[in-house]
């Protein structure tokens, strides 16, 4: 006689991933980004690569040009608890203005969320 496979009425329980959460963070960020006001020297990056088509090309830049990309200098560095999984192990960062203050969101290889206040890098959450 065949084996009878029963259905349980109950669903399996489902834990949320940390991708998934990740993602939601990344959301929730973009949409916040959106409603705030930008400063006029500034434009947003709507999508990873500036436009649709990825090129990384900003047509509204005028603070950097071939006179002064050479006096280019770092601000701050800072070490986050995360492991590369691959070349990149954190994402490209997602900059959010709030009335506050600026963060740099970036999203880690390790399935970690960081921000970091953008003037000095140091770690908010």
């Amino acid at each position: 006689m065949p084996a009878l496979l029963t259905r349980t009425s109950t669903p399996p329980k489902v834990s949320p991933s940390p991708r998934r959460f990740c993602a939601v963070v990344l959301f929730v960020s973009v949409v916040s980004a959106q409603s705030t006001s930008v400063p006029p020297d500034r434009s947003d990056w709507l999508t990873f690569g500036y436009d649709v088509q990825r090129t990384g090309w900003n047509r509204a830049e005028r603070t950097l040009s071939p006179a002064n990309v050479g006096q280019m200098r770092r601000e701050w560095k800072t070490v986050l608890p995360n492991r590369a999984h691959g070349v990149a192990g954190l994402s490209a960062p997602l900059v959010v203005t709030t009335p506050s203050r600026e963060l740099v969101i970036v999203a880690g290889s390790d399935d970690h969320v960081f921000a970091l206040e953008a003037a000095t890098g140091a770690r908010v959450w």
